[in-house]
């Protein structure tokens, strides 16, 4: 069961070890490209590397706009603060990945909250 590999990256948050990532992407090997990036983007957040995670995130959701799981992790990322993600302001980069999405998302009502609820905190 390959969402066993999910396991040992909870366990090994914050000690600093890399087996449970290297674990999960070795279970991951026979799945597609997009489902071992949303995998690899997990786990890098778990194990506390946000702005590589981060970084993941923007490639993947270049390939991929309409992952809405993988753009909740960036929201994640930065209700860590500005360090979670690694940049220097907020929320202005959120926003700007969440309007570079939009366009794929039409009028989906779980993207569309969290856009709305973005754009308010923007205002704010």
């Amino acid at each position: 069961m390959r969402t066993l590999g999910f396991v040992p990256a909870v366990n090994s948050k914050g000690s600093g070890s890399s087996e449970g990532l290297y674990l999960m992407l070795a279970l991951a090997a026979g799945l597609s490209r997009r489902e071992q990036q949303q995998i690899e983007a997990i786990a890098l957040f778990i194990n506390g590397q946000g702005p590589r995670s981060y970084a993941l995130i923007r490639e993947h959701l270049g390939d991929y706009p309409r992952d809405i799981l993988v753009l909740r992790v960036a929201q994640r990322l930065f209700s860590l603060g500005c360090s979670g993600a690694g940049v220097a302001s907020f929320p202005a980069p959120l926003l700007a990945l969440m309007q570079g999405v939009a366009s794929s998302y039409g009028d989906d009502w779980a993207f569309l909250g969290q856009y709305a609820l973005r754009t308010t905190k923007q205002d704010t």
